[in-house]
């Protein structure tokens, strides 16, 4: 920031730092209500829509060149995409891993994938975690 700022004179960067938990959404939503938003935003992806659909955001698809954006992560672009237009870009995707005890999942007959292209399906999984939940497993499923 203080390496942009002396570099140039037409735009000048100040950093202001709030707290990274629910009062955030709370200052950046009366920061919105006053009309008094900075320039630029951090916050968790899913939140996006939330802050395009109070219209107090703008699109910055026309601040950010093509070839940068054909070159952000597929997931990254569409995370930042809402109703055709870019309005954020993520500094990282994330990714979430599942571990399953094999030998459960044997004894109780259900088939364990050996990666994404066998992967369970969305209904596959629920029933596995009913089918779990009546062999007595009280929390199948631990996030």
């Amino acid at each position: 920031m203080k390496k942009f700022n002396r570099r140039q004179r037409q735009v000048r960067v100040e950093l202001v730092t709030l707290p990274e938990d629910r009062a955030y959404t709370a200052l950046v939503l009366s920061a919105a209500a006053g009309g008094d938003l900075p320039d630029l935003l951090d916050f968790d992806g899913p939140n996006l829509y939330s802050y395009v659909w109070s219209g107090k955001l703008r699109p910055i698809d026309s601040c950010v060149p093509a070839n940068v954006r054909a070159d952000l992560l597929p997931t990254t672009r569409q995370q930042g995409t809402c109703a055709g237009r870019l309005w954020g870009i993520g500094a990282f995707d994330s990714g979430m891993g599942l571990y399953v005890r094999t030998s459960v999942m044997r004894k109780a007959g259900i088939r364990v994938p050996t990666g994404p292209k066998d992967a369970w399906t969305a209904a596959e999984m629920t029933g596995i975690l009913r089918k779990l939940r009546k062999q007595d497993y009280k929390a199948p499923l631990d996030l």
